[in-house]
This record gives C-alpha cells, sequence and structure tokens, in this order.
C-alpha cells in the first residue's frame, strides 16, 4: 500500500474511530458561548452511512446532549421510526452526570414501542425511551444502528439542531457508496469536504463545529430555515423492485406516475353507477363535483403505509370495494372515476409543511400529501380528496400558495397553487348597540367570514348551542354578555363564506356619575404586542394575510352627549394598512376600522417599525369613548 492509499484508509476510518473514541461528558468541556441562551447542548451527532447496493445499507448514528435545565428535557428524548424498509439492529445509552461519571446504561430491552399510526394500515412504529433522569445538568448519550434493506431513496436527513435553545459543539455526517452509485445533496450553513475514493468506493462527508443557540423571535422563521441541514439521495434509486430516478423533478415524478401502472380499474357495477351520476350534468364542471361528492359520501380516510405502499396508491378497485383509502388512493381513485367519464386530472403530490420546494433538489423527503388538479378550460381544480367537506374547488389552507410536483404520463413538473389575495380573507363585524344609560345594551351583531378566515371559522357550524355561545362570549370584550338568537348561514362555495347572527344583552361600558365610557370595537382583539429589539437576529415572517373590516353603530342614550371621541388615523405600512375613525350624526356613533395585513417576509431592522405598527392597531382597537348625561356636569 503506498502514502496515497494509507491516507485514504485513515479518511474511511475515521467516522469509525470517532464513535468509538472515549467521550469525556464533563460540563467544563462546553465553551461557555455554547452555554449562552441554550436550554441544551449537542456535544456529538455523527451519522455514518454505508451502502453495499441499491437495495441494501445500514447507518450509524452516535448523539450526546447535555441537558442543562428543565426546558431542554425534551432534548434527551430518543425516538426512531420502523418499517418494511428500516429495521433497529443495535442500540445502546449512557447518562452521565455533571461531572461528567456515569450514572447508568440503557440497554435495548428498555426502549418502548408504539405503533406510529393509530389508523388501519400501516406498518411503522417507534420505538422511543424518555429519560427520567433530572439532575440537571446532565448527558445523555445514545448509540443505535438502522438497517435499510428492499431498497434506497434517501439518505438519513442530517440535521443535528433540533430545536430552538440548543446549541451544537460538534457534527460528522458521512455517506460511504460505491464509485458506481451517484448522489444529490442539497445543503444548509455548512460545506461538503472534498470527496475521498478507495478500493471502488467513495465517501462524501460534512462537518459542523460551534454553531451558538438560536432563540426563537416573535414572528420568526421556520426553524429549518436558519440552521444548518444536508438532504442526500441517490440518483438512480430502486424501491421494492420499483426501480427510478430523482436527478430531476421531472424523473421523479415520472417514477411516481408509472407507481400508478394497472390500478386504474373498476367494476362495470361502478362505471355504471358512475356514468349515471353524471348523466345529468350540463358541462365538466357540475360532473367533476359530482363524483367529488360521491367520492365523500362512500369512502374514508385510512393511512395506508404498508411497505411500497407508503408511495403507491391501492388501487381504485380496491378502494371502491372496501370504501378507505389514504391520500394517494383517494386521489388517484378520483381520478380514474373522472377517466371514466372522460375528464383528465392529474396526480399532486404537495407538502402540508412546507410552502416552498428546492427547485434545484427532487427528493421525496420535503413532500408528505397527495391532492388531485383536474385542468378544465377555464378553471383548474385543486381537489382534497381526504376531506371533502371542503367546499368544492376551494384550496385550503394547508395548501394554499404551495409548491407541487404534478404527476402525469410526461414526468413531474414543479408548480405553484393558487393564493388569495390578502384582501379577500375577509372577516367583518356588522354591529348595533342600543346603548342605556346604565350601560347594559341590546346588541344586534353580524359577522361575515370569507376564504381562510371562513376555514378558521367553519367548525362553528358542528357545534351544538351550548358550544356556539361560548365561541361567540370569547371573541368579544364585554362583561356579563349573554348571547342568544344565534342563526348561520354557510356559503361552501368555490370561494366560501361564513354568515353568523346573534343578539347581544351585555354590560357594554362602564358608568361614573353622569358620564359613560364606552369601548371603541370590543369584537376585534389587537395584534399581539411584542417587544421592542434592537438586536433582532432574524427576519420578520407574517405567516397569513387577512383583512378585517369593522362599522359599528352606537345608539346614545336620550339626554347624553358625546364629550369625548378616538382621534381618526390612517395609517398605511409596507406590513400592512389600518384605518380607524368615529363619525357623530345626531343620536348615532359610527365607528368603522379596517385592518389589513400583508403576507410576507421582512427584514430584520425594521422590527422596531413592525412594533409601532402592532401598537397603534391595540391602541385604536381598545380606545374608550366618554358620553356625558347633558343634564349634569
Amino acid at each position: 500500500m503506498n502514502r496515497k492509499q494509507f491516507l485514504l484508509l485513515l479518511c474511511f476510518l475515521y467516522s469509525a474511530v470517532v464513535t468509538s473514541q472515549s467521550f469525556n461528558a464533563s460540563m467544563v468541556n462546553i465553551p461557555d458561548s455554547l452555554r449562552v441562551n441554550a436550554y441544551s447542548v449537542v456535544r456529538d451527532h455523527i451519522i455514518e452511512m454505508n451502502q453495499s447496493s441499491t437495495k441494501l445499507a445500514e447507518y450509524k448514528v452516535r448523539r450526546v446532549i447535555t441537558i442543562l435545565n428543565k426546558k431542554g428535557q425534551d432534548a434527551a428524548v430518543f425516538s426512531t421510526y420502523t418499517d418494511q424498509f428500516r429495521s433497529l439492529t443495535q442500540f445502546a445509552g449512557r447518562v452521565y452526570n455533571s461531572d461528567g461519571m456515569e450514572v447508568f446504561k440503557l440497554k435495548f430491552k428498555d426502549l418502548k414501542e408504539t405503533q406510529y399510526s393509530s389508523m388501519l394500515g400501516t406498518d411503522t412504529k417507534m420505538r422511543y425511551y424518555a429519560c427520567e433522569y433530572a439532575r440537571y445538568p446532565y448527558t445523555i448519550e445514545y448509540e443505535w444502528t438502522i438497517k435499510i434493506k428492499n431498497g434506497i431513496l434517501t439518505y438519513p436527513t442530517f440535521c443535528p439542531i433540533e430545536s430552538y435553545n440548543q446549541s451544537l459543539q460538534h457534527a460528522v455526517y458521512s455517506i460511504n457508496i460505491p464509485t458506481s452509485v451517484d448522489v444529490n445533496f442539497k445543503e444548509q450553513l455548512v460545506d461538503r469536504l472534498p470527496s475521498t475514493f478507495l478500493n471502488n468506493q467513495k465517501q462524501c462527508k460534512w462537518e459542523i463545529k460551534h454553531i451558538n443557540a438560536v432563540v426563537e423571535e416573535d414572528y420568526g422563521p421556520d426553524l429549518l430555515s436558519i440552521i444548518p441541514f444536508v438532504y442526500a439521495n441517490p440518483l438512480k434509486f430502486e424501491v421494492d423492485g420499483y426501480a427510478g430516478g430523482q436527478q430531476t423533478w421531472q424523473e421523479l415524478g415520472a417514477w411516481t406516475h408509472s407507481l400508478q401502472n394497472g390500478l386504474n380499474q373498476l367494476t362495470p357495477q361502478v362505471i355504471s353507477k358512475i356514468r349515471g351520476l353524471v348523466s345529468g350534468c350540463s358541462n365538466d364542471r357540475e360532473k367533476v363535483a359530482k363524483l367529488y361528492q360521491y367520492l365523500g359520501e362512500t369512502t374514508r380516510y385510512v393511512s395506508i403505509q404498508l411497505g411500497i405502499g407508503g408511495f403507491r396508491p391501492m388501487s381504485a378497485l380496491e378502494v371502491s370495494q372496501v370504501g378507505f383509502g389514504d391520500c394517494k388512493a383517494l386521489s388517484f381513485y378520483l381520478k380514474t372515476m373522472l377517466e371514466e367519464v372522460g375528464i383528465p386530472s392529474n396526480y399532486v403530490v404537495i407538502s402540508t409543511k412546507n410552502e416552498r420546494l428546492f427547485s434545484d433538489f427532487a427528493n421525496e423527503q420535503q413532500t408528505n400529501h397527495v391532492i388531485l388538479q383536474v385542468p378544465l378550460p377555464n378553471d383548474t381544480l385543486w381537489l382534497e380528496c381526504t376531506n371533502t367537506e371542503l367546499p368544492f374547488g376551494y384550496i385550503h389552507e394547508g395548501i394554499v400558495g404551495h409548491d407541487a410536483l404534478v404527476c402525469d404520463e410526461n414526468g413531474g413538473r414543479l408548480v405553484r397553487l393558487p393564493v388569495y389575495p390578502d384582501s379577500l380573507n375577509l372577516e367583518s363585524y356588522k354591529v348595533h348597540v342600543n346603548l342605556s344609560s346604565n350601560g347594559q345594551s341590546q346588541v344586534s351583531v353580524c359577522r361575515t367570514s370569507k376564504l381562510l378566515q371562513y376555514e378558521f371559522q367553519s367548525n362553528f357550524t358542528k357545534k351544538n348551542v351550548n358550544q356556539q355561545k361560548d365561541d361567540l362570549r370569547k371573541q368579544i370584550a364585554l362583561n356579563q354578555a349573554v348571547v342568544s338568537d344565534i342563526h348561520f348561514k354557510e356559503y361552501k362555495t368555490q370561494n366560501p363564506s361564513l354568515v353568523v347572527n346573534y343578539k347581544l344583552d351585555a354590560l357594554y361600558g362602564q358608568t361614573n356619575l353622569s358620564r359613560l365610557f364606552i369601548p371603541l370595537n370590543p369584537f376585534r382583539k389587537p395584534l399581539y404586542i411584542p417587544t421592542k429589539n434592537n438586536q433582532r437576529t432574524q427576519n420578520i415572517c407574517i405567516e397569513r394575510g387577512y383583512y378585517d373590516r369593522d362599522t359599528v353603530h352606537v345608539v346614545i342614550p336620550d339626554g347624553y352627549v358625546v364629550e369625548g371621541i378616538a382621534p381618526s388615523i390612517n395609517l398605511k405600512t409596507e406590513f400592512g394598512d389600518f384605518t380607524s375613525s368615529v363619525i357623530v350624526q345626531g343620536d348615532t356613533i359610527e365607528v368603522v376600522q379596517a385592518l389589513l395585513l400583508h403576507k410576507g417576509m421582512y427584514h430584520k431592522e425594521k422590527w422596531n417599525d413592525f412594533v409601532l405598527f402592532c401598537e397603534a392597531i391595540k391602541k385604536h382597537y381598545t380606545q374608550t369613548m366618554v358620553l356625558r348625561n347633558g343634564g349634569l356636569k
């Protein structure tokens, strides 16, 4: 062996040496900088992935965490998932006190096991250990091995920091693969080391040192967007006998589409039923709506994650017979029914968690859901087949504006679902108050909620009267409020809305001798007021935009005059607009307020401007008007 080969061999052996070397768990070995704002410190996080073929691999993990206080206790929990493709073959652990002395050991038998999902049809199980040692600070070390069989679609994700207020001392990720295997990577805040080669093997490696704890900030971005991670997967793969590629989204979409081959068969009886259902429809949109309704009436959602069933839908025939399926199966079943009546549609893979997908990195790890796209001549429908109670054609909050992979016979293509303008996500109150001289008043209220604000309120229609009264009471800032005479109307159109009318008997304000102190708008809770901070570290993320618009008419009691009213305001900022006006006309006071909040990401240097915006809104939402008895001083 020459010198070059010897050095390469040392590189390949490095990760094994690291995992077997002794570890000094004493607190004195944690730099002071890593304790700042930290509840826990990841001392070592090492993953060694070894792939021997397209079907077989094994990876070893060593994770050592120091728990500094009670707030960091969750970081001491071990958990891993197993299924037909992954098995846990080895596990060991140790707990050390603050001086680094071993307190006790953990063995495989100490792990508990639970079914990952309560839904029928999953072989995924979770093995876990919840450490109950609470003499802070202490250190816990876990070592485990996962064996992968029957296919490798992705390599383990390397994301050593798992929560806010967790710092990182050291982490290493190595992937050892045959030189014939091509790999794709997506890295954030970590650089790959030069690859090494030896005896038809290649090693790809990353190392991270000393990452300070990230403090969670109000209106902050998602944690995953600001911490180091590595995604990796083989460009060519085979899962349970189904070969494919993922160098591009087009290629991955082609594999996903190929999994549906031969699954679109239905019995003559079901086909006859389907065609009969749409026989009276005048256009394709009506046909889609009729079959979407039929899907909801005849099926229910059940998670199916058995083997390749985690990626491949059940056959349409099976769904029609058993009456259940997961998002893949139900979407494909509707797709098959639409085919039978001559309407093309597309199977769509999407994420309910990640709004954006990496355009330059195709992988299954970013997605978790399937819906159906139906391109019609004048409209494109995006149908949620697991919940047909959603209004037909409405794009719900979990997917609106999200990137998605549309899969058809040409492969996959990334698209972005439509997003509703902030101004259309409306909630409005129209209120009429008959005010008495003692403040006790009769109030008529009409609340209208549209689109995303409709979705947040849609469960109201499923509650009993007492629950509805409780909900309405919680949303208003009035004492001794008695809710009665509730009526509602739900409009389940493509742009849905919910209108709720009700009566209130309430103490509307306070009395003090000859004066009444009347709230400007007790039906609107102000934005949460964060704290000013000249050391803001993260950009400002407003996740959802919306429009609140309220009109409150107050009838002034006989003998009273307006002594003081709030000034009008017309505030326009990049975060949103807010207007408030109070107009007195004869014996009536009209209060009109409107808040338009813009969804978006804003630079951290504008944080204090955003705080001032929130404070101005709160001030005007919570102000009072003063009425005085005209005959008294």
